[in-house]
């Protein structure tokens, strides 16, 4: 059921799965595959018919990041006039993280081998993860001497600034115990056959729900985990110096240094 050479596409009651299919170099992220991703998510996420979308890798892998060797091809010299491949390539992978995140209906990652380096990014901007227990995850981009650009506000907001600062800065490697600890997973498995039962009871507790109120519950939760500060630390510098010259704050500091209780609260007024 599938158009493509790098990932199947299957369609089954609703459920599309994407099965990351390059066995070789361990389902690793190639331009071409990445293409191949961008247009499948597209073509899935106009869909009315997709209810979940099941991200998986083929032959027990899930993916091991970044091919390398494709990252070398691209290193030629780029040709006065011409886009450099390499920004090409990680630009379109972070355009695959955006639509995951952005996939109307729920994503759902199962991982079994490993899950580093690009794979470990599908891990955290899926809304549900089951995992094989022994699955290796990790970030291993510093010690390539390269950050993990794309991936990365993506882990902090799944881990929280300094789990995700620490397992950047480390390359840490962890098994499927630690993930379910951090936050990363939701749910462990023994063996490709309880994984595959794990995943058939994620997908019947989705089918009770209402399609389209869980369409407009990720929309809303996204929207929430997205909002980020409008303000510059010098807006925030001014409105901090405003309330102490001409608001409350005025008062709270005089209170301070009479080593009394400002005006507004309890024990001043009673």
């Amino acid at each position: 059921m599938s158009e493509y050479k790098n990932i199947i596409l299957q369609r089954n009651a609703g459920v599309t799965t994407i099965l990351l299919n390059r066995v070789k170099a361990k389902n690793a992220l190639s331009e071409n595959m990445i293409v191949e991703l961008k247009s499948a998510l597209e073509a899935e996420a106009a869909s009315e018919t997709c209810t979940a979308l099941v991200l998986r890798g083929v032959d027990g892998v899930f993916c091991a990041g970044g091919d390398i060797k494709d990252m070398e091809d691209a290193k030629k010299p780029v040709p006065e006039g011409e886009q450099d491949p390499l920004i090409f390539r990680n630009t379109a992978y972070g355009d695959v993280l955006k639509m995951i995140v952005e996939f109307p209906a729920p994503v759902i990652s199962v991982c079994e081998g490993v899950a580093l380096g690009g794979g470990f990014g599908f891990v955290c901007v899926s809304d549900i993860v089951l995992a094989e227990r022994d699955t290796l995850f990790g970030m291993p981009e510093i010690r390539l001497g390269i950050p993990p650009a794309q991936i990365g506000p993506y882990v902090v907001r799944r881990l929280g600034l300094f789990q995700a600062m620490r397992l950047a800065m480390l390359a840490e490697r962890f098994n499927g115990d630690r993930a379910l600890e951090l936050g990363l997973v939701h749910g462990l498995a023994e063996g490709v056959n309880a994984l595959d039962e794990a995943l058939k009871k994620e997908l019947s507790a989705l089918a009770k729900g209402s399609p389209e109120a869980i369409r407009k519950t990720k929309a809303l939760f996204q929207r929430e985990a997205n909002h980020v500060a409008a303000h510059s630390p010098a807006e925030l510098a001014r409105m901090f110096s405003e309330a102490i010259r001409f608001g409350e704050g005025q008062e709270g500091v005089k209170a301070f240094t009479e080593k009394r209780s400002p005006n507004w609260s309890l024990e001043a007024r009673s």
